[in-house]
């Protein structure tokens, strides 16, 4: 079992709302040193919002959150690893109506057993045009998890502990005639990249803050 309850979020919950949100920084300075730049070489982007819940559960041995694998189609986020969501419908709210909605329709998160933590620094994606809002939650049973047919391939679950401490991984990989630095999670032959890994970086930057403050 988890070596704390899930309660421990209730505990902390002004602590893991008050840290700073570092994502800017976090997201040029950890991971890719290049995105500002090619941000700024589309300037005149108009970027749709979305967003993504974050969900941490208690798991069969520990506090665990589940991403998604996307089906191989023909698109910029084919066959990724991603947290549940998607893009804001008109009746929709907030950033956090649209994650959970999403999560629900996606992988069956019941919204009303969800307790909202935060939400985090918006990721811009110029390659789909998003601009992704990360919701946090946690829940204090694990969700009876079903994919969503034609959109989610696999539902992946993964300790919560391997995502904010796992090593990052790098390799090269060329972008409109450049060469970029791509730092990423393995796990089980996929690799966690992109505008997860993003968010990935900055909750570990507020959990670390929180854990060394406790």
């Amino acid at each position: 079992m988890p070596p704390e309850s899930i309660d421990f979020f209730a505990r902390h919950l002004q602590d893991l709302q008050q840290a700073p949100l570092p994502g800017l920084d976090v997201h040029t300075r950890v991971l890719f040193p290049y995105r500002q730049d090619l941000i700024n070489r589309y300037p005149d982007i108009r970027y749709r919002p979305a967003a993504v819940l974050v969900l941490v559960y208690p798991g069969a041995e520990e506090w665990e959150t589940v991403l998604i694998k996307r089906y191989v189609y023909d698109g910029v986020h084919s066959g990724q690893m991603a947290f549940p969501g998607g893009k804001t419908d008109p009746g929709d709210r907030d950033a956090v109506d649209t994650a959970l909605r999403e999560a629900h329709e996606e992988v069956n998160i019941r919204p009303e057993e969800v307790h909202m933590i935060r939400s985090l620094t918006p990721v811009k994606i110029p390659v789909s045009r998003f601009e992704v809002t990360p919701v946090w939650g946690y829940s204090h049973r694990r969700p009876d998890f079903r994919p969503q047919p034609g959109e989610v391939a696999q539902i992946v679950t993964i300790p919560w502990r391997y995502l904010m401490e796992a090593p990052w991984q790098m390799e090269e990989r060329l972008y409109e005639d450049r060469v970029y630095p791509v730092y990423y999670l393995p796990w089980k032959g996929e690799k966690i990249w992109g505008a997860t890994a993003m968010v990935i970086a900055e909750l570990r930057e507020i959990w670390e803050k929180v854990k060394k403050d406790r």
